[in-house]
């Protein structure tokens, strides 16, 4: 499960990459400098990253009240359900063609996440003997650094020489994977738990 974990962390990395580095462009190249309210570009930039906070925060708080993160299977099916979110609202965010569907695929992804992250840190120390904890955690942290290495030059050449969209949607695909092995995850986890 722990290499599992790794392996999943990786792919969140890979995936992430053209997200973090292009989402503003593809606003812009979208509607041009967003300007909310009247209150100029830079409002709407902070506007939107402190809405994506607070909804970050709603699904979080959200999961944590809903999933019983003690159980073997919780975690991956959540996981499972959450990577199928993003991956789908990854592929929208890429394919907006409006200001309004922009932000909302947007503030999900930020969200998703969001709440991806202390679901696997919890899955880690579920997992993790005690004194291997810190060092798995850390190399969890690397794992996904060295996913965001991995793709980076790859996705940007895409953006580059094809379009951000298309950016967009290989990030969504390199998702594919995550749903295999979270799906078989789950699978076993039901198995064991029935």
């Amino acid at each position: 499960v722990l290499m599992l974990i790794m392996i999943l962390t990786l792919i969140y990395g890979m995936s992430s990459e053209a997200f973090d580095r292009l989402w503003n462009k593809l606003i812009i190249d979208l509607v041009g400098a967003p300007d909310m309210l009247g209150m100029g570009t830079t409002f709407f930039w902070g506007a939107i990253n402190s809405v994506a906070l607070l909804v970050t925060f709603g699904l979080t708080w959200l999961i944590r009240r809903k999933v019983d993160l003690d159980g073997k299977g919780a975690i991956a099916r959540t996981l499972l359900t959450l990577t199928i979110c993003l991956l789908v609202c990854l592929s929208l965010f890429g394919l907006s063609q409006t200001l309004i569907w922009a932000s909302v695929a947007f503030l999900a992804v930020r969200a998703i996440r969001g709440a991806i992250a202390p679901l696997v840190v919890a899955w880690v120390n579920q997992r993790a003997e005690k004194g291997s904890r810190a060092t798995l955690l850390s190399f969890e942290a690397q794992s996904h650094s060295f996913g965001e290495i991995m793709s980076g030059p790859t996705l940007g050449s895409i953006a580059q020489f094809v379009s951000i969209k298309a950016a967009m949607l290989a990030s969504a695909a390199m998702l594919a994977p995550a749903l295999a092995l979270l799906g078989i995850r789950a699978k076993k986890a039901a198995e064991e738990e029935g």
